[in-house]
């Protein structure tokens, strides 16, 4: 028996914002792989929002995957970020999702965005929080 038909990336990506043109064309605001967190003496607090972007094209189209978004912070803990169905849905092809994405910036270091279809390793990106200490204002 055959496997079920191959899926092939076309990009995995974070940035800032996600719009959409009024011909339905999608417009990702703000490529980003670092943020940058003015400190000002003090351990900062709060979350970083954002997107990660996906898109993919598979060699049957009217195959569907199961993809889950995990976010894994620098003390090597991974954690869910969400899950989504790609493909044939039952009613059309979804090749193209965003996800919301929300991550604390009080740990500073390097995450990584993992992707995985049907439970398999399938895309990663990197994002890294740099606290940077503003001196005082006079």
């Amino acid at each position: 028996m055959k496997g079920k038909p191959r899926l092939h990336l076309r990009f995995f990506t974070l940035c800032k914002s996600v719009s959409t043109d009024t011909d339905g064309a999608l417009n990702l605001l703000g490529l980003m792989s670092v943020i940058r967190v003015a400190t000002k003496g003090a351990k900062p607090r709060g979350n970083a929002t954002f997107r990660a972007a996906i898109a993919v094209y598979a060699e049957d189209e009217s195959a569907s995957y199961d993809l889950r978004f995990t976010v894994t912070r620098p003390d090597g803990e991974e954690s869910d970020i969400d899950r989504a169905t790609f493909g044939w849905n039952g009613k059309k092809w979804i090749g193209l999702l965003t996800v919301p994405v929300h991550v604390s910036v009080a740990t500073p270091g390097l995450y990584w965005f993992r992707v995985y279809a049907d439970g398999k390793f399938f895309a990663k990106a990197p994002l890294e929080i740099i606290h940077s200490i503003q001196p005082p204002t006079a």
